[in-house]
């Protein structure tokens, strides 16, 4: 699927499709929430993102280190208001997930009448009881470096996720450890 860019979408739209779609690809919607100051513009975000999107496993936020430390505990707030199984600072939700110690999942509330984006958790290495999980939150770099795999401008993630694929596939140590130095190679490079 190419790149897709979806801009100027109202927020007040029912019908729009990328308010209630989700797309198993590379498609950034745009739309345009009030907000005079950063606070206001997060509160809106979370009302935005928790009232009008489909789906509630998982949210992607972006925010400048100084902008989370001016906000301090409304940001620790709005995180916390966030309706989502996942919440993924300055990262994608795609690290979360892969962190076994950590919950995946809807948030809590569905049923098998209404399954939103599911029922349950998953992972949960440390076995937390499962009635009482509502969500993980992760935490990357604002400029992360090497540039990871899923960032569209990455320019040798096609080869680093051949080499990855190969390196699984290895059946000895032998061949699989020049698999995975290639791997590690290209993805230094991206």
């Amino acid at each position: 699927m190419p790149r897709t860019l979806l801009s100027d979408l109202h927020p007040d739209n029912a019908s729009e499709p990328a308010f209630c779609t989700e797309y198993f690809g590379p498609v950034l919607g745009v739309t345009h929430l009030p907000g005079a100051t950063a606070a206001e513009f997060l509160d809106n975000a979370v009302e935005f993102c928790n009232d009008r999107l489909l789906g509630d496993l998982g949210v992607g936020l972006i925010a400048a280190p100084q902008t989370i430390r001016e906000l301090g505990q409304q940001f620790d707030a709005a995180v916390a208001r966030l309706r989502y199984g996942t919440v993924a600072i300055n990262c994608w939700v795609g690290p979360v997930f892969a962190m076994p110690r950590g919950t995946w999942g809807a948030f809590p509330g569905h049923d098998i009448y209404d399954l939103g984006s599911g029922v349950g958790i998953v992972h949960n290495a440390l076995l937390l009881d499962p009635d009482h999980v509502e969500r993980s939150v992760g935490r990357g770099p604002f400029h992360p470096r090497p540039k990871p795999l899923w960032f569209v401008t990455n320019r040798t993630a096609h080869i680093t996720g051949e080499q990855m694929t190969r390196f699984a596939a290895e059946t000895s140590w032998g061949k699989a450890m020049p698999r995975l130095l290639a791997a590690l190679t290209s993805s230094l490079q991206g």
